[in-house]
């Protein structure tokens, strides 16, 4: 059965992207652009986000040439919110690039949407419940979970800030949801609990840092939840978290996984405290950077994003040097997002291409196909006849 939210509004756009302007508003309700850190990052990638955007497009329509199921890659696309982040840049940025095949920019658009709706079915843009699943609610009923003890509030809530310290470090904001991603809330667990699963799925990026040295000793930590009376929201992203209350009050059982092996407290301070040194020493690392190794580090960053999708295709993630090239001695573009004003809904879908992408998905098929400016010789970087899918 079809989901309701590929079904067509009234004014002719599927139904999904009122729902997607619902939930993308929450990063932005309250915030300015000026919050998000090192750069100005929605004007950054105006100089170049469209070689990305077609590379991404080569292994997208590859993957629907050849037919093949989500079920085949889902496991290698990134973290929910890391797609819901990604979504927000592509139908930002489009309006604004200098190649706009909008056949290619649907069809990348639509990849994702369903991508989305399988790997967070039940509240797929964060819109209604706030309600991120991507474990099943078994899941809790096969955690050695430790009852909660004084002070393990505490502890909890001390290692989710080291670690959320260093994915900002790793990531910036440009794809912080690589690093970081919550899901849940799972109600009406064991005593009447809500769970909640914090995921830190990608704390090694040698790819990104190569000159660093010194890692986490483990790839991903979980660290497993379940809380009573309180209220909790994920707010479109998983690492925007909000409670009615303390969340280090309201523990009840908690657990900790770091590579499969479940840590005990003692186990989880060490931790901790080794996340805690490694941001510090990657923050001045970061703000040893030039303006321009911090602009080539966030082209890294985006790419990355979708490394594992790329690698499961046959193709190199990395930058292609057209991008570094498009980048490089140029100064970030202004004026195409407002500074310095906290926006309202209606402003937010006109400036973020909310509004453009319903015209879009009310255009018939030869509109839709028709290319407005003809792509860049180097945006092909890809190219699909290079895409290894077998």
């Amino acid at each position: 059965m079809a989901s309701p939210l590929l079904e067509k509004t009234h004014e002719g756009y599927p139904a999904w992207i009122d729902e997607y302007a619902r939930g993308s508003y929450q990063l932005f309700a309250g915030n300015v652009l000026e919050a998000f850190q090192p750069l100005d990052f929605y004007h950054f990638l105006l100089l170049w986000y469209d070689l990305f955007l077609s590379r991404v497009y080569d292994v997208v329509s590859e993957i629907a040439r050849k037919g093949v199921h989500i079920e085949e890659y889902a496991e290698y696309l990134p973290t929910p919110s890391s797609v819901r982040a990604l979504l927000v840049k592509i139908i930002s940025s489009f309006p604004h690039l200098p190649w706009r095949n909008t056949l290619a920019f649907k069809e990348v658009v639509d990849f994702l949407v369903r991508s989305l709706m399988h790997l967070s079915p039940l509240d797929t843009f964060s819109s209604h419940v706030n309600f991120h699943v991507y474990y099943p609610r078994s899941l809790f009923e096969q955690i050695p979970f430790e009852p909660a003890r004084e002070g393990d509030g505490k502890m909890v809530g001390t290692m989710v800030l080291a670690l959320g310290h260093l994915v900002n470090g790793l990531y910036n904001d440009v794809v912080t949801d690589m690093g970081w991603d919550s899901y849940g809330p799972y109600h009406s667990l064991s005593g009447g609990t809500d769970g909640v699963v914090r995921d830190f799925p990608n704390m090694r990026p040698h790819e990104l840092w190569p000159e660093r040295n010194r890692w986490l000793p483990v790839q991903e930590v979980r660290i497993y939840g379940m809380y009573k009376k309180v209220h909790m929201e994920m707010k479109f992203v998983g690492c925007h978290m909000i409670s009615s209350r303390s969340l280090s009050e309201s523990l009840k059982a908690w657990a900790v996984e770091a590579d499969g092996r479940f840590l005990d407290r003692r186990d989880v301070q060490e931790l901790t405290r080794e996340a805690f040194a490694l941001s510090k020493n990657h923050y001045e690392h970061v703000r040893s950077l030039s303006l321009e190794r911090v602009k080539e580090k966030a082209v890294l960053q985006e790419c990355f994003q979708l490394h594992r999708l790329f690698s499961w295709a046959g193709v190199p993630w990395q930058p292609i040097p057209e991008m570094f090239e498009r980048i490089r001695g140029k100064e970030i573009l202004q004026g195409k997002f407002t500074h310095g004003k906290i926006l309202s809904f209606e402003e937010y879908c006109r400036e973020f291409g909310i509004e453009y992408l319903k015209r879009v998905y009310r255009q018939d098929t030869e509109r839709q196909g028709k290319t407005e400016t003809d792509p860049p010789v180097q945006a092909r970087g890809a190219g699909v006849a290079a895409v290894g899918l077998s």
